[in-house]
């Protein structure tokens, strides 16, 4: 049997969504205890499930980003050579676990978690601004949230704004006190929001593969000599980059229009980060029991 794991809530968005999609007569249950094989969506949880003494099958919980160095938590990384199966949301990540473990099989699946991202409902024109949570493993890693944070009352003045971060983020404060609207939920972002402003993280391109337009945060500390691939830059085109908090108005503007060239340079981006947009929980299903079972 399959298991899964998750310590974190969006872990579990992506590892439920797999396990929902295996057979029956393979499917476990969210469980870090027992016997056999369990899919992780991160290094957290990788090593939980080594220390029971199980094995682990590895998923991205993003979109496959990674660094120059080898930190652990992202595609590539070390200390992961003990995982059955690498399942990758694109070919760049996929590379980079192949390059690294060339034992371990690798497939890409794209992200499971778009198909079941909700679409946008009715109401008043309204724009989300989210966050990554400040991650030190290099300077493209960080947020924007220092750079961009003056900026958000001008946008909460010409705009219905609703404020969401990475779970890991902790900015609830930030946007409450400016008297914006805090939405934990990013399926309730996707449900309410015309457009998304975001930096570093991957629910930036994840509203973006719904087929709506978003704005790019460039912090200065985010290097365009440091070519990380995807978000560094290959895929940044995804939406209009921003690198000066006093043009941010002036740009959610200008996207919202969202022309047929915006769409363009939208769908090319996302042909990096997911190559498969639809049907990827069928596939890790797939891989799973092609490769562990």
């Amino acid at each position: 049997m399959i298991d899964g794991y998750a310590s974190m809530p969006h872990y579990a968005d992506h590892v439920n969504t797999v396990l929902a999609a295996l057979p029956e007569n393979v499917r476990g249950q969210m469980a870090l205890k027992g016997e056999g094989p369990v899919l992780v969506a991160s290094y957290r949880d990788h090593r939980a499930v080594r220390r029971e003494g199980r094995t682990a099958i590895v998923m991205e919980h993003g979109a496959g980003q990674s660094y120059s160095d080898s930190r652990p938590e992202y595609a590539g990384g070390r200390d992961r050579g003990d995982a059955a199966l690498f399942l990758a949301p694109n070919h760049h990540a996929a590379s980079r676990w192949s390059e690294a473990y060339p034992g371990v099989p690798v497939e890409v699946v794209g992200n499971p978690r778009l198909d079941h991202l909700p679409a946008r409902e009715p109401g008043e024109e309204t724009v989300a601004v989210t966050f990554h949570w400040d991650c030190r493993a290099a300077p493209e890693a960080r947020n924007a949230e220092r750079v961009f944070r003056s900026a958000l009352p001008a946008l909460a003045k010409e705009f219905r704004l609703i404020g969401h971060a990475h779970p890991r983020a902790n900015l609830a404060g930030l946007f409450k006190s400016r008297g914006i609207e805090w939405v934990p939920d990013f399926a309730e972002v996707c449900r309410r929001a015309d457009l998304l402003v975001f930096d570093n993280t991957s629910v930036g391109f994840e509203f973006a593969a719904t087929g709506r337009p978003v704005v790019v945060l460039n912090a200065p500390w985010y290097s365009r000599n440091a070519n990380h691939g995807l978000r560094f830059w290959d895929a940044a085109t995804v939406g209009l980059q921003v690198d000066d908090p006093a043009r941010l108005v002036e740009m959610v503007r200008a996207a919202l229009r969202d022309t047929r060239e915006m769409q363009r340079r939208r769908e090319q981006a996302l042909a990096l980060v997911y190559p498969v947009r639809s049907g990827g929980a069928q596939l890790a299903a797939d891989a799973i029991v092609r490769h562990v079972c």
